[in-house]
Formats: structure tokens, sequence, C-alpha cells
């Protein structure tokens, strides 16, 4: 397929089809595997099944293309490829599992801040070039498109005017694992920071949520930020790894030193307060 605005539609219409695949699954039996070597990273059928999915329909539509995905093993041709998808089907399965357990309705688990979303990008030449983002409970589908900016359920989003302002402000938006586990304190006295499932969805709301920023000091993965990236960044925000520098995908090392998305203003006041490299290792 040579036409990318007619690629980007099925992605589209793919992305969200994989959600409502994930949604399918709430309320029945499913098991819950854990990776080998891996303390607490479950995997579930609904994963499984949206990454199939996904997998399928995306190398039907562009069969030369590479594929990284977080529940497909990982093959060293995609390394030769100008042009890979880069996927997590469902990020946030913790989170996912929660809402499976609590029996809480779509909108009840909105209320208490359950979060997970099925997180696609097209890379090309070690950046994101598009990117779909579905967010199930919410029904928020994200589309951006390098340099063209964001849709949100087939609406144009503009950026947003946010005037000159302090760090104080704003509110941080960071993972409920790095929160419960105290690793955000060090911000707690300077910014409010409110936690929230899927990595990808933290950094995609960063740029649509007004005076909001974003981080993980943990070491992440490509999948996690690849989609959620291109949305911040088209919407203005400024997305680097801790240390500051730009993050690059479809790279050998799949590990992501944490991020940052912020404002250009308040960008080097909330990066003197994280650390330069990562904490701990990826989970």
């Amino acid at each position: 397929m040579n036409n990318d605005a007619e690629l980007l539609q099925h992605l589209a219409r793919l992305t969200r089809h994989a959600g409502e695949l994930v949604l399918s699954y709430q309320g029945k039996q499913t098991e819950t595997e854990l990776k080998p070597g891996e303390r607490f990273n479950p995997v579930t059928a609904a994963d499984k099944a949206a990454d199939t999915f996904l997998r399928q329909e995306l190398l039907a539509l562009t069969p030369s293309y590479g594929w990284l995905s977080e529940e497909t093993k990982d093959s060293a041709s995609r390394l030769k490829k100008k042009r890979v998808w880069v996927v997590d089907p469902l990020d946030g399965t913790k989170r996912f599992l929660d809402w499976h357990k609590s029996g809480l309705t779509r909108s009840q688990a909105v209320e208490n801040r359950y979060q997970f979303a099925v997180s696609v990008a097209l890379i090309e030449n070690q950046r994101p070039l598009m990117s779909a983002l579905y967010a199930p409970l919410r029904n928020e589908l994200y589309v951006a498109m390098r340099d063209q900016g964001v849709q949100l359920n087939g609406r144009n989003i503009d950026m947003l005017d946010i005037p000159v302002s302090d760090l104080s402000d704003h509110t941080c938006i960071g993972s409920h694992t790095e929160h419960e586990q105290g690793l955000l304190d060090m911000l707690t006295p300077h910014v409010r920071v409110e936690p929230l499932g899927s990595a990808a969805y933290i950094l995609a709301a960063s740029g649509v949520q007004p005076l909001a920023v974003a981080t993980s000091v943990k070491p992440k993965s490509t999948w996690d930020l690849a989609a959620g990236e291109l949305i911040a960044s088209e919407l203005g925000q400024r997305v680097t790894d801790l240390a500051g520098a730009p993050i690059q995908y479809n790279l050998v090392d799949t590990c992501i030193a944490g991020y940052i998305s912020a404002p250009a203003h308040v960008y080097d006041e909330l990066k003197r307060l994280l650390p330069n490299a990562p904490i701990g290792k990826y989970e």
C-alpha cells in the first residue's frame, strides 16, 4: 500500500477493532500467564487475541514492513526494514486484570482511574511516522501522522495554547506502579502527581490535557512509548528519554531509558527534578 493517508485510515479502524476485541474478554474466564524470568508482567488471552488480529491484518496490508510487538517473538529481520510496526496490543494489562476482577462498569472504571489501551505505531527510520491509540474504557481513539497533527474520534485536536507558567501549575501524570513504589515522590513538593494506567495513554494524555506533563523513571519498552510519543509531540510536547536525548525506535535493544514529556517552557524545570538514568529494571 503506497498511500499513507489510506493506510492511516486502515490503522485507525484496526486499532479500534483490537480494542473492542479486548473488551469482549471482560467477564469471561481468562488464563493469565507470567512472562519467563519476570516478577509480575502478566499476559492474558486478550493480549494474545489482539496481537494476533493486528499482526495478521496489518501485515496483510503491508507485507514488506517489519513487526515488533510485546506479545510476538522478536525477529532480527525487522532491523533491515525501513518501516516497522511497533505494537502493544494491550498496554496496561495489570489494570485490565484489575477491571476484569472488579465487576465495575466502564464508566465506573474510568472514575476509578482504571486505564489500558491498544497502542500501534509505524516507525520509519527509527522515528514514529503514524500512530493510533485506542482507550476502550473511554472510547477514545487517537490517530496521528507526523507533521499533520492529531485526531480524536475523527475530529482534529488543536494544539493547546498553554500560557507560560510554572511547573507547580501543572499536573504530572505517572504510572500506578511508580506511584505505589514511591518513585515519583521527588516530584510531589513541586508538582501534583496523578497515577494512571497505560504508559502509552499517559503520554497521549500529556499532550491533550491542559497543564499536564508526564514522566517515567523506570525503563520502558519501545512498544510502550512509540504511539503515545507521536501524539504528544504533535500536540506540542517535548518528549525525550530521562537523559534528554531523542527516543529512537527499531533498535536491537528495545529498552528505553525512561521518558519526559512536557511543554518546552517547563521541560528543563521538570528534568532537573528527575534522575538522568532510569531506576531499576523494566517489569
